[in-house]
């Protein structure tokens, strides 16, 4: 990929990610593109290489939006990371004795502690989650397979989309930190029997969101 390819698609994913573009309104291509400065070529392999990635849908003589999550493809993301997470927290909880892992919960203690006090100040949905997610990311880190941090990274995005809609619920902050809470101190006891029922909990919340309404599937 040459560089104003590597560009546009940077500038792109990032006005998606950071949500600077509607998820219900249909983008004109040449305008969007000429809005940003970047010429038509390298926008349109961008495009493609989002289009694969499933954050964009190409509209066919319209234009693109923003790709909305299915019912099939939120119960594909949460049963990826429920496996890549289940998986590294039973190593970490059979290792709970060891140094490595020992060092990691003092990194995880810190990470709830910054939950709590943004629950007990601001609230920021978005700075709350930085934190959720940099906690999980450390957990699938300690296993030291790039195969797992790349899969989690590929599907970040879907899980932030998820998160922001499930914290649209009344007092889910508070219950994701008491989740975190759980799933750390589960580790720390190297209570082997118990952790995977423990993030499977934990994971289990979002897969009920409905994508098309925004809402809580009953």
């Amino acid at each position: 990929m040459t560089s104003l390819n590597q560009h546009a698609y940077n500038h792109l994913k990032k006005l998606i990610t950071t949500q600077q573009l509607s998820a219900d309104k249909i983008y004109s291509e040449t305008k969007l593109a000429n809005s940003l400065g970047i010429s038509r070529t390298p926008f349109h392999h961008a495009m493609l290489r989002l289009v694969q990635e499933g954050y964009i849908d190409i509209l066919p003589s319209k234009g693109f939006c923003i790709h909305q999550l299915t019912n099939q493809e939120i119960i594909e993301t949460i049963q990826t990371r429920l496996a890549l997470e289940a998986y590294s927290a039973t190593i970490i909880t059979s290792h709970y004795t060891q140094p490595k892992a020992k060092e990691l919960f003092k990194i995880l203690h810190q990470k709830t502690d910054f939950m709590l006090s943004i629950y007990n100040t601001t609230q920021s949905v978005d700075e709350f989650l930085d934190h959720d997610f940099s906690f999980h990311l450390e957990i699938i880190k300690y296993i030291e397979n790039e195969e797992f941090i790349l899969l989690f990274n590929k599907y970040l995005y879907r899980m932030l989309k998820l998160a922001t809609l499930s914290f649209a619920r009344p007092g889910r902050m508070l219950q994701a930190y008491k989740e975190h809470i759980s799933i750390l101190e589960t580790m720390e006891k190297g209570d082997i029997e118990h952790i995977y029922a423990i993030t499977l909990k934990h994971k289990n919340i979002p897969d009920k969101i409905n994508p098309e309404k925004n809402d809580i599937l009953l």
